[in-house]
């Protein structure tokens, strides 16, 4: 519901950016590293830069998650430049 709400607002003319970050990971974290319990994960750091890029890019729903997941973060890449950082 909240993601059909945000496709109107962006139809009004409006700028609403949704985030689906994968499963967290590292310090501070629930799980140090990745697990095998979801399908996308994202490291916390990763997660910080990817919400200062949202500030910035057009509006839209975007999946944010690491390179080797299955789920891909291409249009949220291709929308602000952001990148995972490598193989943690």
């Amino acid at each position: 519901q909240a993601e059909d709400h945000l496709r109107r607002f962006n139809e009004a003319g409006r700028r609403g950016v949704a985030l689906r970050l994968g499963s967290l990971y590292g310090p501070e974290a629930a799980s140090a590293r990745p697990t095998d319990r979801y399908n996308a994960h994202l490291h916390i750091q990763d997660a910080g830069s990817a919400l200062l890029a949202a500030l910035v890019c057009p509006g839209g729903i975007y999946n944010v998650c690491d390179d080797t997941d299955a789920v891909s973060h291409d249009r949220f890449t291709e929308a602000t430049g952001w990148r995972p950082r490598l193989n943690r």
